[in-house]
């Protein structure tokens, strides 16, 4: 987590703006939520490749975060069984985590079944589900499902600084991000009798 933000448990919620950011090899979802509203904004990337890609991205989310000017940034957690993407999908996440702190707006990432579980309250649901749970919950309908995640991730965002909502899942997950950002970084112990080269 980049900064930290505050959890107090009835901050001002007039005006609170967060974000969700969902990125992918090809599009990314960036969705505001502002007074229970959802904008969702996707870029599509399908003909950049390598730094062009990363700098455009830099620039999109950059450009996006200073006309919203969010009070919290969430973004989907690296997925560990991306294993053929994870070195694309690890830039890509380096490139906006640097953006969000280099504006200086906190960001907690979200694992994704963490987000499947906030947004439908089952942690291995599928995408059609996802979205068809943001219009049951949230009365937002997207085509796209990255747009979707981003939604959920904005949600999840303004749950995170609010602590308000009325569905139990959705408290559940915030509680458990809320718990992992307290945890103190595992340190590495140092060798009693170190090699020089």
């Amino acid at each position: 987590m980049v900064g930290q933000p505050s959890t107090s448990s009835n901050p001002n919620r007039a005006g609170l703006v967060t974000v969700g950011i969902d990125y992918a090899l090809v599009n990314l979802g960036f969705c505001v939520h502002r007074d229970g509203e959802f904008d969702g904004r996707l870029l599509h990337e399908a003909k950049l490749r390598d730094s062009a890609r990363l700098h455009q991205t830099r620039n999109w989310i950059l450009a996006q975060l200073e006309e919203v000017k969010p009070n919290l940034v969430a973004i989907e957690n690296y997925s560990f069984g991306s294993l053929n993407r994870a070195f694309s999908l690890g830039e890509v996440g380096g490139v906006i985590r640097e953006a969000v702190y280099s504006l200086g707006i906190p960001l907690i990432a979200v694992p994704p079944s963490s987000l499947k579980l906030f947004i439908t309250g089952r942690g291995l649901a599928k995408k059609k589900s996802v979205m068809r749970s943001l219009v049951e919950r949230y009365g937002y309908a997207t085509s796209d499902d990255n747009i979707a995640d981003a939604a959920g991730l904005a949600r999840c965002a303004y749950v995170y600084l609010t602590n308000v909502s009325k569905y139990r899942s959705e408290l559940e997950v915030v509680q458990k991000l809320r718990q992992a950002a307290e945890k103190p970084m595992p340190t590495r112990r140092a060798r009693r009798n170190p090699k020089t080269i």
